[in-house]
């Protein structure tokens, strides 16, 4: 059972990482492209200068959120009676 669980938070934590990345690749990179913006990384970079802590909260979140439901999903699938 306990390796289950292991197995389990190593795929929160893969999962978290691929969804974290496209959520930050979406609004970071995308959004500002398809608005017309010349330059998405030069952009990134000087709202990231501007603005550090609401950058760097933006993309921990991105993180953050899937890695709370995949850790949460892993647990309910383990206690089907919750």
């Amino acid at each position: 059972m306990l390796q289950s669980c292991g197995h389990n938070m190593r795929s929160a934590w893969k999962v978290a990482a691929v969804v974290g990345t496209l959520i930050n690749v979406y609004g970071q990179v995308l959004v500002p492209w398809l608005n017309g913006e010349p330059n998405v990384l030069a952009a990134l970079r000087e709202r990231a200068l501007l603005h550090p802590g609401t950058t760097a909260l933006s993309v921990a979140v991105a993180y953050l959120f899937p890695l709370g439901v995949s850790v949460y999903s892993a647990a309910a699938a383990r206690n089907p009676k919750r």
